[in-house]
């Protein structure tokens, strides 16, 4: 971002600019801007207002799935799945995975659609299937299926692959699919 002058000594000597742009990078980390996006605001390449404005709404959506897993958790614990301590522990797993870049893409915001639990009618069968959660973008597809309970992968893995299959006739051409072992804190690409 800047090189500062020496001073005699030898000691890197920060003028007020470079102590403005060291907080100003800071903050931007803190906020969760890849230094390449830093380095964008910085040459006048992206506005910082909308940049700003784009990031807050995506900590927005991201809250709104923390809020979602943690009624998650207070719902299974309500319904006999899981203890309080369980709930606990759960809500911690989740948090740490929501750090994983992947897992942070599901979540940033920048989806067309999100659906969760949403039923897709299976053309020519009587049945529906709903995945966890489909996030669409353009002619991009990605299906993440939650697991809470025993590895159970061929069984899942035919689940999951099923959506995928629907999502491509309904004309989705990027499509990928993955298990999200909650508990054990596993994510596998099927």
């Amino acid at each position: 971002f800047f090189t500062p002058a020496r001073g005699e000594n030898g000691y890197r000597d920060y003028s007020e600019e470079n102590i403005e742009t060291l907080l100003k990078v800071k903050l931007l980390r803190q906020l969760g801007f890849s230094l390449e996006e830093i380095s964008a605001i910085q040459r006048g390449e992206r506005p910082l207002e909308p940049a700003l404005a784009e990031r807050e709404a995506g900590l927005e959506r991201e809250s709104r799935e923390l809020d979602q897993a943690a009624r998650l958790c207070r719902d299974m614990r309500a319904d006999g799945v899981i203890g309080a301590a369980d709930a606990e522990i759960l809500r911690g797993m989740i948090a740490r995975t929501f750090e994983d870049p992947l897992v942070h893409g599901w979540f940033d915001g920048s989806w067309t659609e999100v659906r969760n639990e949403h039923e897709i009618i299976v053309p020519g069968d009587a049945s529906v299937r709903r995945p966890d959660r489909v996030m669409t973008r353009g002619t991009e597809a990605v299906v993440v299926d939650y697991k809470f309970g025993a590895l159970e992968t061929e069984r899942h893995r035919r689940q999951v692959a099923s959506y995928l299959a629907l999502l491509r006739r309904m004309g989705y051409t990027e499509v990928s699919g993955y298990l999200w072992y909650v508990k054990l804190g596993t994510i596998e690409r099927v």
